[in-house]
């Protein structure tokens, strides 16, 4: 990256830039270049171990059965719902405009997401740093409306993670949850991206096209996943 970077700034010290009027675009440039290299440094420098050993897998049970059409929230879905509804019109809607123009979520946004809604905690066991005590559907699809209240594109940007971590809780073996869980309890979650969405009409999630066949060293993938939220600055 640091070579890289000297050449972007030998570039942006050349005189011909003024003479050519490019002078702005190619500063521009040499902003993301410096800004994206840095954010992937940073990602790649994050490791995933085992904080502790888990002997199994911890799921969170079932939220109980209600009546068949009794779909009124909880007091604590209530509660959640409200929370996401006001952080989706205090940080959400004033960023909606400039995140559509650049096609990207502002910076810091998941951050303060976690710190202020801890979306991915709802969905984590207690046992494992969160806190979920149940898994229900409901809360998560009143979640899910109350930030597209503020903005849909960047409701998914926000609740890209939790998709990740509901995945490691619901499917991982123990020790995955034990490698991959413990980051997304943190103020600082990992971005993470759920890769199932295949590019063919009536897409079907239980029969992928999508292969992982092991080798040698790890695994040749061989397939295509598309509309994955937060893939191109994911860490996991």
């Amino acid at each position: 990256m640091a070579a890289g970077l000297a050449v972007l700034n030998r570039l942006a010290g050349a005189r011909a830039l003024d003479r050519l009027r490019l002078r702005k675009p190619v500063e521009r440039g040499v902003y993301q270049a410096t800004r994206t290299g840095f954010r992937t440094a940073g990602a790649a420098s994050r490791t995933f171990a085992a904080a502790r050993r888990q002997l199994a897998p911890v799921r969170l049970p079932s939220a109980g059965r209600r009546s068949l059409f009794d779909l009124t929230p909880t007091d604590e879905q209530r509660m959640i719902s409200q929370a996401a509804r006001e952080f989706a019109a205090e940080q959400l809607r004033p960023a909606a405009a400039a995140a559509d123009a650049d096609c990207r979520p502002p910076d810091g946004l998941r951050r303060r997401a976690a710190e202020e809604l801890g979306v991915a905690l709802i969905g984590i066991p207690e046992s494992l740093g969160g806190a979920g005590s149940e898994r229900s559907a409901v809360t998560g699809a009143l979640i899910a409306e109350a930030l597209a209240h503020g903005d849909l594109g960047l409701a998914v940007a926000v609740l890209a993670p939790a998709a990740v971590s509901t995945a490691l809780v619901l499917w991982g073996d123990e020790r995955q949850q034990a490698a991959y869980l413990p980051p997304f309890t943190e103020a600082n979650p990992p971005g993470a991206a759920l890769a199932v969405l295949e590019p063919q009409p009536l897409f079907d999630p239980f029969r992928l096209t999508t292969r992982a066949e092991p080798v040698a060293g790890g695994y040749l993938l061989t397939g295509v996943k598309a509309l994955v939220p937060g893939a191109a600055t994911a860490e996991l």
